[in-house]
């Protein structure tokens, strides 16, 4: 998957992308449960960047789940040269019916 982002501004973005949170599995024989995982679920490339006005990154997402069920990961976007912290939160999710 490829998660895409432009810069909508007039001058260069220096960019960033980190885990809000953990990511979570639901287990499908209890789909009330929420755990937490410990490891990394999602791998993202690349992390940080500069883009230049009206460019476009794509952030490629690897899915390696070690188990069946439904994941969900926060990430921010965080605009680096902004001192205020001004950050984008997206949340990836995927399932796994059936590991091989």
């Amino acid at each position: 998957e490829v998660y895409t982002f432009t810069n909508v501004g007039t001058e260069p973005l220096t960019w960033k992308l980190a885990p809000f949170a953990s990511p979570y599995v639901t287990l499908p024989d209890n789909p009330h449960s929420l755990f937490r995982v410990d490891y990394e679920v999602f791998q993202l490339s690349p992390l940080k960047g500069v883009l230049q006005p009206y460019e476009t990154e794509k952030v490629h997402i690897m899915f390696c789940p070690q188990c069946e069920g439904s994941y969900n990961q926060a990430w921010c976007l965080y605009d680096t040269a902004d001192s205020q912290g001004s950050f984008h939160r997206f949340t990836i999710y995927a399932k796994v019916k059936y590991l091989l």
